[in-house]
């Protein structure tokens, strides 16, 4: 992901107040993403949503993009 365009995806969702979903498989794109844009002020607004089926029950975690950065950063957990 190119660190122009993130940091410009998150300044106009502020700017305009509006919300962006984005999904992704792409592990490579998250990462860079986040990467991309740990030191703005906007990543506090970022929320990234995993869910997963365990033993036929939906899971549910939500971070926001510092914790998100973190826990890849540190743990290198799947945010898939």
């Amino acid at each position: 992901v190119n660190e122009v365009f993130s940091k410009t995806l998150l300044e106009y969702a502020e700017r305009y107040n509006v919300q962006l979903f984005i999904t992704t498989h792409n592990i490579e794109w998250m990462d860079s993403f986040l990467d991309s844009c740990k030191e703005l002020p906007e990543i506090e607004n970022v929320r990234i949503i995993t869910l997963k089926n365990i033993k036929n029950e939906c899971k549910i975690r939500i971070m926001n993009g510092i914790e998100a950065f973190n826990v890849r950063e540190k743990y290198n957990m799947e945010l898939r």
